[in-house]
């Protein structure tokens, strides 16, 4: 039997040259108590993700949100696959939920916020959250500048001023 440690590496490996389809099936192969280890359940989000397989996404990082209320990664993770599989205003949801259970501290929230704020309709509401994660993470507004989620308030951004 090969330990899920050594399944993990594979997997890694795997998805470093570009072979998802072998890391998906090496996940398949970590014995079921482990399954649903924090670790597993790590890599089996950004492998179900990177194969837009947003379902079996969804279910791995809500598991870990649910499990690390006040980590972000679990959040932003169910909220990046929940936006594919169902659509934004479920995203917004699961966000501003694991806003509340982590604060207003993250700037990747913020950023993300914005990006369906903007989607949305609500330029307002996006210019607020995107100057909050700017504020917090300067770089944030080099990214805005070339996110297409954002491009309908490029003039908007380009105008920000955080000196």
């Amino acid at each position: 039997m090969i330990p899920t440690s050594r399944h993990l590496e594979y997997i890694q490996g795997y998805v470093a040259l570009g072979l998802l389809n072998e890391a998906a099936a090496e996940l398949e192969l970590i014995a079921n108590e482990d399954r649903e280890s924090d670790e597993v359940l790590e890599i089996a989000i950004d492998v179900y993700s990177l194969q837009k397989r947003w379902d079996v996404a969804v279910t791995s990082a809500r598991e870990f949100a649910r499990r690390h209320p006040d980590e972000p990664k679990g959040w932003i993770s169910w909220a990046f696959a929940l936006r594919r599989h169902q659509g934004i205003p479920e995203a917004e949801a699961i966000l501003l939920e694991g806003e509340r259970h982590i604060g207003s501290t993250c700037a990747l929230i913020h950023y993300n916020l914005a990006c369906y704020r903007c989607q949305l309709g609500d330029h307002a509401g996006a210019l607020e959250r995107l100057e909050t994660a700017c504020r917090m993470e300067p770089q944030w507004k080099t990214a805005a500048l070339q996110d297409p989620d954002l491009a309908p308030m490029k003039d908007e951004i380009i105008a920000l001023d955080f000196t």
